[in-house]
């Protein structure tokens, strides 16, 4: 799941004001709120990472994966389940 109050903790922690990010991303104030509490696009989110020397996964909690490491696909039942290295070949 995307956490985009990430961003306005790094800004609060590093003492950085939103313009100079605003100013970064070349985008306006409302884009960047749009950022935080919409659904951003990768490459703004790269650039913020970047931004702040961080991993893009820093804006992410690990249950927004679809797929969990079990081997279980999505859409399938559970005694439908497929070791990871076989998808390629039943699909």
């Amino acid at each position: 799941m995307y956490k985009g109050d990430i961003i306005n903790s790094l800004l609060k922690e590093r003492a950085i004001k939103k313009k100079e990010l605003v100013e970064y991303l070349g985008t306006s104030s409302f884009g960047l709120e749009s950022i935080i509490h919409g659904n951003p696009t990768v490459k703004n989110i790269d650039k913020i990472a970047t931004f702040f020397n961080v991993d893009i996964n820093t804006f992410f909690t690990k249950e927004s994966c679809n797929q969990k490491d079990t081997g279980y696909l999505p859409g399938r039942k559970r005694d439908e389940t497929l070791p990871i290295n076989d998808i390629s070949d039943k699909q």
